[in-house]
């Protein structure tokens, strides 16, 4: 489980690295530019799509333990679809800033739902 965290917290690292180096040269592609919503509170330009690199990092995780035949695998695959409509609205989001909060908050009722349903998830205790 430990090689997985390394391999994922790696991906994730050079994936969001790469994207950090291209926004810096595609600067007119950023969609969260200071003053330019009413949410907007960044000073600078800044990037919206780091969630990209947790994905990937997701993706070749849920790959490798699969082809190794964990037995947590097939949990970790229907989260993964599971968790589809939420990343995509998200990704939607980052890349236009057209979808509302209220198609992504449907979304991720869905794909809470879909966690239940498919994967059985559930939170069935919350200490504090």
């Amino acid at each position: 489980m430990l090689k997985y965290t390394i391999i994922s917290t790696g991906i994730s690292l050079i994936v969001c690295a790469v994207m950090s180096v291209l926004f810096r040269k595609f600067v007119s592609l950023a969609k969260d530019l200071p003053g330019s919503g009413p949410q907007k509170f960044h000073k600078l330009p800044t990037p919206r799509l780091g969630g990209v690199g947790v994905w990937g990092a997701w993706v070749v995780v849920l790959s490798l333990s699969s082809l190794q035949g964990h037995a947590y695998a097939k949990e970790m695959a229907l989260l993964f679809l599971a968790s589809l409509p939420v990343f995509l609205s998200g990704l939607i989001e980052d890349l236009t800033g057209r979808l509302g909060w209220k198609i992504r908050t449907l979304l991720m009722g869905v794909g809470a739902l879909l966690a239940v349903f498919l994967a059985d998830a559930r939170v069935v205790r919350v200490d504090v």
